[in-house]
């Protein structure tokens, strides 16, 4: 049997608590940490079939991108998984939002 192996940056993680935080304040905790859940439980499926995803060439090579409403998760494969990038909302301007500081992706944890 296949187990997954998803690795998040410190990026990812960055998004994902401002995130979480901001749904806290606006929907309360039952609602982000379903999204919390619903991320890290997306994460772990496109560990196991990391080439489903959209491509994402403009953002970087093997850049790839999976919709978790109204958020994208954006990762790489790897030879054992995946590697999650990023975190961001599907209506913002992603090339902008992808060139923010302290989100090159370089960090991981």
């Amino acid at each position: 049997m296949a187990r997954d192996r998803a690795t998040f940056t410190a990026p990812m993680e960055r998004d994902l608590m401002e995130i979480a935080r901001s749904l806290v304040q606006a929907a309360g905790r039952p609602v982000a940490a379903r999204l919390v859940r619903s991320i890290h439980a997306t994460a772990s499926t496109l560990s196991l079939t990391p080439r489903i995803g959209r491509r994402r060439d403009e953002l970087g090579d093997g850049v790839r991108s999976w919709p978790v409403p109204p958020y994208l998760l954006f990762y790489e494969p790897t030879p054992g998984g995946i590697r999650v990038l990023r975190v961001i909302h599907g209506s913002r301007d992603l090339a902008r939002a992808w060139q923010e500081p302290g989100h090159d992706g370089a960090e991981m944890h």
